[in-house]
């Protein structure tokens, strides 16, 4: 299997399970890989600063939480990755996180401005989605 097939399905796999703990003990077992081409592929996904290794201690034994960096699409990219199936997912997960903000779907977007009638600050769906998004990022 080639080194990039390997990074894809790394990436591909963490955009899929983010916001829950990817840990590399596990990792390679859900991907079918040996534990040695995982731990290649990671340490070099790393240098190119895609992922993020953080040391844990799982079961009694130290082990690494992976996590995707923010501007993954762009690393990927860079790192010369094939981005197709990882590109869509990416940009599908940046259209979700878009769509998912309040001012997007509102109906006094046009009327809405700072010490108007609808003003941002003193928005409830705002406030709303700002204290949901927080707490989201906070447990990730």
């Amino acid at each position: 299997m080639s080194k990039d097939s390997v990074s894809e399905r790394i990436i591909g796999f963490l955009l899929s399970n983010e916001g829950k703990d990817v840990l590399q003990s596990e990792l390679w077992k859900e991907l079918g890989l040996t534990s040695k081409e995982l731990s290649k592929a990671l340490k070099k996904l790393e240098e190119e600063g895609v992922i993020k290794r953080e040391p844990v201690t799982y079961k009694g034994k130290r082990t690494y939480r992976i996590t995707l960096v923010a501007d993954t699409l762009a690393r990927v990219q860079k790192t010369g990755l094939q981005a197709g199936r990882l590109g869509k997912l990416v940009v599908s997960k940046l259209v979700d996180e878009v769509l998912d903000i309040p001012c997007v779907s509102c109906p006094f977007i046009n009327r809405c401005y700072e010490g108007g009638f609808y003003d941002p600050v003193n928005c409830q769906f705002i406030n709303e989605w700002v204290l949901r998004h927080g707490q989201t990022k906070r447990t990730r």
